[in-house]
């Protein structure tokens, strides 16, 4: 007689670790089972291929509940636990330069066609932070709304003008988390 594993399988990204105020991706699979069933506060569906979305509450841990149907017809429960963590303060960066509190660029090349990006400390999924729009204001000039993650023609023109030692704020910054698909 051969015993076939039919213990659940889970995947993250982030082993065994989900973000409190975030949608996580996850993917759930049970081999070698009719069918299978998995519950938990915060779990919802996304598609009949194993792929989920955990948006977990309160507590330091989430357990995910796992209900099977074995093909010799008994029925097999587990339970799957995930630590929860706070998500980190996201900071900014240019051109992959910390910019958190304060960014010193020395050459106006710098700037021009700069990427704008936000990242977050100890974030273990992948870091698929993408930057919809920011704002750009310069002493004595108005506000630019940049759509995108990158200066535009409008912001290079207004950089040509700076001088030394002139400031340059980067700021109301939008972001959206793109999803990484799993294929089941």
């Amino acid at each position: 007689m051969t015993v076939k594993n039919t213990e659940a399988t889970l995947e993250l990204k982030s082993i065994n670790v989900v973000y409190r105020g975030f949608s996580n991706p996850i993917y759930i699979s049970k081999p070698n089972v009719m069918s299978f069933e998995a519950s938990a506060s915060g779990l919802r569906k996304k598609d009949s291929l194993g792929n989920d979305v955990l948006s977990p509450g309160t507590g330091k841990s989430v357990d995910i509940k796992i209900k099977s149907k074995l093909k010799n017809g008994d029925y097999l429960s587990q339970i799957k636990t995930l630590r929860i963590k706070d998500i980190g303060k996201p900071y900014r960066t240019i051109n992959n330069f910390d910019c958190d509190t304060k960014c010193e660029l020395k050459l106006k090349e710098e700037l021009t066609n700069a990427i704008i990006d936000v990242k977050v400390n100890d974030f273990l999924h992948d870091n698929d932070f993408i930057v919809t729009s920011f704002k750009i204001k310069m002493h004595h000039y108005r506000t630019i709304e940049i759509v995108g993650d990158k200066m535009n023609i409008r912001a290079n023109d207004l950089f040509t003008l700076l001088k030394p030692n002139d400031l340059i704020q980067i700021f109301n910054i939008r972001v959206r988390y793109q999803e990484v698909q799993s294929i089941g």
